[in-house]
């Protein structure tokens, strides 16, 4: 709803005033911020590693963060991170107290920064930061707070500099907190999982990733595995657990993690024979004397261990998660907040920084989830509806810049010589720099002033607001295009609640030589798909591959296993089998031989015409009469010439028309199946076993599984980081109900990706109807006789 200017104006002052006094604490709940300095912004020199400087103390009444620690570090002058903790009916019931270790980089000023922390959106600890070495900071949780479920953490930071007030400054300012260290302490060691509605409390490791051990016989058949994978994919719904890791084998490992088992009684002597859960034939099993606690989905035939894993894998699609409010939001805005078409959420749902700022560079960034089906084309846009508010004197570079993906799609202006507001002004986010699933949304406000270039102490300490994001700015979508489209990994493996009907169908997995690492990290990636579309997908595993006519694949294995025809379909190769561009001529079709004869002036494949005249270019056709043929090829030959030639460049230059296999990184690439219309082939694929499996650590844990898109992604050995090659050609395929307005929505968006094809047409229908108008002009007047 709109805001009163003048309310707008009073809020901005009395923030101001506040600032005058003591630094800027936040007032609402938030999502997870990306700390990721922008492309532009130099290096960190003094980032730390995950857990740089902190030394690991088990706590054995601890109840650890949830988080692998790059989560938690946070860079900046205004960090924050909020999260979830699940804690049993027990837990929730004890006095506790919250620990938080943390390390602060040396260049953050004690005087000005601060750490401000809340539970279930009630503030509990308001701090100073101390740099400068390993700190531990304990408070007390108010009796009652905690509740049964999922809480909410939040964690806000200000950060000031000591001796650099530039924005350059800004990227030295960082906290590393500890998850392994931090977290809930209890009078008493906390209380296990007792039963299946707590399956959220398993422990983490210190990746934050559960582990997961698909317990098999020795020499299991596909169909057992199939078995196993679908109740590990129920088991990470029902405990909604975000990074799995999976392992397939005859033993259990050692460690925190849950131990998931399929089978006849005759096949589990040891299974219960009555199930103790609100499935017939389905067990939990809590762990005892450190063993890890078990889910058990047995029966007297195969029949009915087929029916207990059906009425699982119900249960696991319609479950309600419990917790507080802010508790079940924080876990939502941390997965990517979903939004349908036509829908309009404010930056305070998504729990957007809204702290009256003080700094110089202001950071926020909210995460949105799109439907797998989504089609990402320029027919539209959404709208970032701004209310916001900033000081006066701000420098002439000072300006608030939005971006969608990491691409800068609108910037304001924020210098002035009075202080302003800014009232629902609309922002444009073209649909085209969105993506199926999980899409970053981040805002920057620069926000300088001369007197930066004297980082005085006793300033920071009085510095007045200069900038604030209103939460009551809003997030509009219009209606969205929906069909399904391949490739498309973003849609594919990072999907957000898929309803397109080939979720329904099985898919194929395919790990050549059933090598055991590289069966371990498809049955993690079928796992982390099924968090991203909420459902249980039904897998086929298969020793050899599929026929071209069949459907959805998933292959998985080092370079070395993979057969030829594997790398064909989904157009991979190794360097030495690279074919030059050059060496594959470019099929125009019937462009071709109109494209020869207007550059020759010669129809090809009829008797010469008469030639061009002289110089007159176009003009010349009509300087004496010619054959029609002749004369349509000197009309359209700067056209179709031109055409042609960007044809060409485009198709000799298409990335997606093969790609050389990495030599150290983890490759994901698709293609759409050979002969399947609404179907997928998708490789992953490492040099090595090792390195697969490393690979697939690190895609599927952090925000790199989110990062996935294209018809090719690389995953850097390095660093993580992913790089994505979009496909010039695709596959589409309808997912909805048919309708006008859909399909005019999906025509205008496939004309915006394919803008050739709309001159193509448009030329052709222009000399078609430049044709018929000719041949009907000679029809009339009057005839010679």
């Amino acid at each position: 709803m709109p805001i009163d200017r003048m309310n707008i104006c009073r809020g901005f002052l009395a923030a101001t005033t506040l600032a005058l006094v003591s630094p800027v604490i936040a007032q609402a709940a938030g999502p997870a911020f990306d700390i990721a300095a922008p492309a532009s912004g130099p290096a960190t020199a003094d980032a730390p590693q995950a857990g740089a400087g902190i030394t690991e103390v088990r706590d054995p009444n601890l109840l650890s963060f949830p988080l692998a620690a790059p989560r938690l570090s946070l860079a900046g002058e205004n960090p924050h991170e909020t999260f979830a903790v699940f804690l049993t009916g027990s837990q929730s019931t004890r006095a506790a107290s919250m620990v938080l270790s943390y390390v602060s980089a040396v260049s953050v000023a004690p005087e000005t920064s601060m750490l401000r922390v809340l539970i279930n959106d009630v503030a509990v600890s308001e701090k100073p930061l101390q740099p400068g070495g390993a700190q531990q900071l304990v408070v007390p949780v108010p009796v009652g707070l905690l509740q049964p479920g999922f809480n909410s953490v939040r964690i806000l930071l200000s950060q000031n500099h000591r001796v650099d007030c530039s924005i350059d400054g800004t990227y030295e300012l960082w906290t590393q907190i500890d998850p392994r260290t931090s977290g809930f302490r209890f009078a008493a060691a906390p209380s296990g999982v007792g039963d299946i509605s707590e399956l959220p409390a398993l422990p983490r490791d210190e990746t934050g990733a559960v582990q997961i051990d698909g317990r098999l016989a020795a020499g299991a058949t596909p169909a057992e595995i199939d078995r196993t994978l679908n109740a590990i994919q129920s088991a990470v719904l029902l405990g909604a657990f975000e990074t799995p890791a999976v392992h397939l084998g005859t033993e259990s490992r050692d460690g925190p993690g849950l131990d998931v088992a399929v089978g006849t009684f005759s096949e589990l002597p040891d299974a219960p024979r009555t199930g103790n859960t609100a499935w017939p034939n389905v067990s939990f099993l809590p762990g005892r004397d450190g063993s890890r606690p078990r889910l058990v989905v047995s029966g007297a035939t195969s029949d009915e261990v087929q029916a207990a894993l059906a009425q699982l894998r119900n249960a696991a699609q319609s479950t309600k998660l419990m917790g507080t409010a802010s508790g079940l939001r924080a876990l939502e805005n941390g997965r990517g907040r979903r939004i349908a078409d036509g829908q309009s959420i404010s930056l305070s749902e998504f729990g957007s920084d809204d702290r009256p700022f003080t700094g110089r560079f202001f950071r926020e960034s909210l995460t949105l989830a799109l439907p797998a089906d989504f089609y990402a084309a320029d027919y539209d846009y959404a709208s970032i509806l701004l209310d916001a508010a900033y000081a006066k004197g701000l420098s002439d570079n000072a300006q608030f810049i939005t971006r969608a993906n990491g691409r800068i799609v609108a910037t304001l202006s924020l210098s002035s010589p009075r202080a302003g507001t800014i009232e629902k002004q609309r922002l444009r986010l073209p649909l085209d720099t969105l993506k199926p699933g999980l899409n970053t949304i981040s805002f920057e406000a620069i926000v300088p002033r001369a007197s930066d270039s004297v980082c005085d102490a006793s300033a920071q300490q009085n510095a007045s607001a200069r900038f604030m994001l209103g939460g009551s700015s809003t997030l509009e979508m219009p209606s969205l295009a929906r069909v399904g489209h391949y490739p498309d990994l973003s849609a594919t493996m990072a999907g957000i609640g898929q309803q397109a009907p080939e979720i329904d169908r099985a898919l194929a997995v395919y790990v050549p030589g059933a090598d055991p690492s590289a069966l371990d990290a498809a049955a993690t990636i079928v796992a982390k798909m099924s968090i991203g579309s909420g459902t249980v997908r039904d897998t086929h595993m298969v020793s050899a591959m599929p026929h071209e006519e069949s459907g959805n694949l998933l292959a998985v294995g080092a370079y070395a296993a993979l057969p030829p025809e594997l790398l064909d379909a989904v157009r991979v190769r190794s360097g030495s089998d690279e074919p030059s561009p050059a060496d594959e001529p470019v099929q125009l079709g019937a462009w071709t031989s109109i494209e020869a004869e207007a550059a020759t002036g010669e129809v090809v494949g009829d008797d010469p015409a008469t030639p061009a005249a002289g110089d007159g270019g176009i003009l010349s056709s009509f300087a004496e009469p010619v054959d029609y043929r002749q004369r349509f090829v000197e009309l359209t030959r700067p056209f179709v010439t031109s055409i042609a030639s960007k044809l060409r460049r485009e198709a000799s230059s298409d990335p997606t028309r093969f790609t050389a296999l990495p030599d150290e990184a983890l490759l994901v690439a698709q293609a759409p199946a050979p002969r399947a219309a609404a179907a997928a082939w998708t490789l992953v694929a490492a040099p090595t076993t090792e390195a697969l499996a490393s690979g697939v650590r690190s895609l599927t844990g952090g925000d790199n599984w989110s990062a996935l898109a294209g018809a090719v992604s690389v995953v850097s050995k390095t660093d993580g980081s992913i790089t994505a090659t979009p496909s010039s050609e695709e596959r589409l395929f309808e997912t909805q109900p048919r309708s006008i307005g859909n399909a005019r929505l999906v025509l205008a968006g496939w004309f915006s990706r394919h803008a050739q094809s709309y001159m193509i047409l448009l030329l052709s229908a222009s000399i078609l109807l430049g044709l018929t108008t000719l041949v009907f002009l000679r029809g009339l007047g009057e005839k010679d006789r």
